[in-house]
């Protein structure tokens, strides 16, 4: 659907959902400090989110194919 969701492991409860991507999502990672997720996308883009407010603070885009 577009979105990748941050779970809280112990509660089971979503605190997140990342909402910007136009395709499935392929993949996550975290910042080294915590603070950023990078997300790519079968879109063609990478997203950098601010990991506590959700909010997308830079798009890569330029590939032809998945990322």
């Amino acid at each position: 659907d577009g979105t990748a969701k941050l779970w809280n492991a112990a509660t089971g409860e979503c605190t997140c959902t990342f909402s910007g991507h136009n395709d499935a999502v392929n993949s996550a990672v975290w910042s080294a400090d915590g603070t950023s997720v990078l997300t790519a996308s079968d879109d063609g883009t990478a997203k950098l989110w601010n990991a506590a407010t959700g909010e997308c603070t830079c798009t890569f885009s330029g590939h032809d194919h998945e990322v």
